[in-house]
């Protein structure tokens, strides 16, 4: 059991309380916060205000009467009527298992297909996940992945999706390829294009991404752009900034990757300008003013923003990991121009994702779908963290044919296997290794205030299932410390909260 109501009081000096089971936020009058204060700490108000002799008392450097506390009082009565200030069973909102229907439907509704069509790479970063820094992949052997693997699992797909479990009719479904550098596969590519055109996916259209470091682009510029490709193109910055994206002989990519982009927008301007993205790295040899400038100036583009990946990381090379990571959220403090970066870079920024999701899950005015407005927050049951229900989001095949949730994850734990015979996926097998992972936390879980709002995956969980810490562990006081910085932020910055609305 946790407290349903959390009392916060942000630098501003305002006073709130935020309910979880009724998703309220509530601004507080500074007496009624006190009283709130006094019968959290166990105080009955009644027989404290009956015994108060007093015609005032002295409050925050302020006299109150004994009228106005009884006034305040009486509406602390009122909200505690109204279910305020109870307790919430957490335990039991995270008491659900999966299903192997659960696993199968979520499959077969899935938004993305992603192949990762080689493990083969014309550039030799320095942080690159399936580099010298991690440790949670299948051995790189310069593969190309069969296609007989693809079209296989892409036959086993169509089927399913042809099915009465297919409950996204005229949804989209993102087909994309993956590296290594996929287009050194560029046969595989184009072969699974022409075979996926002849499946009849029932109801459902089909689009297509990629990611790639771009030093093919040039080659393949009209074979994307004819295929409305939606491109994810990694580049850090300027030619210092990108000083760790090197080939083999360690040389800068930055000139070739960028003359490459330029030529792609000189060609193809309205395909750049709604097709083409940017991931950019944080890391020790650029900064968030370096990149946000570096964007706006070549592309008038703002690029998505990652950290490097904490998860898997060889212990023998913390010490040097260390030295090249930066953090987003710090970087962006040190900023001379942070409202600008704010502003330009937006949803990029990990402290406005934040936002939005303390937006979507303290607040019962949003909604993310039409069910919702039928639905009473507190019957909402879910599972343990912020897990995704396995292939519910995307599907991942490796090279080697191994399948997984996602690309982010490692590779020891597939979920399923496709070969060039057929695909292998045990749905029961599945739901009870998650209902295990489930079972092992809901214990953890069930005493952190933020359950509700939890986005942590279990598959970053370090030393999961045995010894594993929870990074985003709440006790009262951190969710009401992280309650009380996000409606400061919302106060100082009430602009985000119409740009979060329309813009996301």
């Amino acid at each position: 059991m946790i407290k349903s109501s959390v009392l916060y009081k942000n630098k501003n000096g305002n006073c709130y309380f935020f309910d979880i089971k009724k998703k309220k936020t509530t601004l507080c009058h500074p007496v009624l916060f006190w009283l709130i204060e006094k019968h959290e700490k166990g105080e009955d108000l009644g027989q404290w205000l009956e015994n108060l002799g007093e015609e005032s008392i002295t409050l925050n450097n302020q006299m109150v009467s004994k009228e106005t506390l009884w006034y305040y009082y009486e509406r602390f009565l009122l909200l505690e009527k109204k279910g305020y200030f109870s307790q919430l069973d957490i335990e039991e909102k995270i008491s659900i298992t999966l299903s192997p229907d659960d696993v199968e439907s979520a499959m077969v509704n899935t938004e993305d297909i992603t192949f990762e069509v080689t493990d083969a790479c014309n550039l030799n970063c320095e942080y690159c996940g399936y580099g010298r820094f991690y440790q949670n992949y299948d051995k790189r052997d310069c593969k190309m992945m069969d296609v007989r693997i693809a079209k296989n699992f892409l036959d086993y797909f169509s089927e399913k999706l042809n099915s009465s479990l297919n409950k996204s009719h005229k949804e989209k479904i993102n087909i994309g390829f993956y590296g290594g550098e996929p287009l050194l596969n560029f046969s595989f590519i184009k072969e699974i294009l022409e075979y996926v055109k002849k499946l009849d996916f029932l109801h459902n259209r089909v689009a297509f991404n990629m990611t790639t470091n771009g030093l093919l682009i040039n080659k393949y510029m009209d074979f994307l752009a004819d295929y409305n490709f939606s491109l994810l193109v990694s580049l850090d910055g300027n030619e210092f900034n990108n000083g760790y994206r090197v080939f083999n002989n360690g040389h800068s990519s930055f000139k070739q990757v960028y003359a490459n982009l330029k030529l792609l927008k000189k060609k193809y301007p309205l395909y750049f300008d709604k097709k083409v993205n940017f991931n950019a790295v944080l890391h020790d040899k650029n900064s968030l003013s370096d990149i946000n400038d570096f964007f706006n100036k070549e592309f008038s583009k703002s690029p998505h923003l990652s950290s490097l990946s904490v998860i898997g990381i060889n212990q023998e090379l913390k010490e040097e990991f260390k030295a090249m990571y930066r953090d987003i959220y710090k970087d962006l403090k040190s900023c001379q121009n942070r409202s600008n970066i704010e502003d330009q870079m937006f949803i990029s920024l990990p402290h406005l994702k934040d936002l939005l999701r303390f937006f979507q899950t303290c607040s019962h005015f949003i909604f993310q779908d039409y069910n919702e407005l039928f639905t009473s927050w507190e019957k909402v049951y879910h599972y343990p963290t912020g897990t995704c229900l396995p292939f519910g989001k995307r599907i991942f095949v490796t090279v080697n044919g191994k399948l997984l949730p996602c690309e982010t994850i490692g590779q020891g734990n597939p979920l399923g296997q496709v070969t060039s015979e057929g695909v292998s996926i045990d749905f029961k097998k599945i739901a009870d290794t998650y209902n295990k992972w489930y079972a092992n936390i809901r214990k953890k879980c069930s005493s952190c205030y933020f359950s509700e709002m939890c986005d942590m995956c279990l598959y970053y969980l370090e030393d999961f299932p045995e010894n594993y810490q929870c990074r985003q562990f709440a006790n009262y006081k951190n969710f009401s410390q992280y309650l009380a910085s996000k409606s400061e932020y919302l106060e100082n910055n009430p602009q985000f909260y119409k740009k979060l609305l329309e813009t996301v």
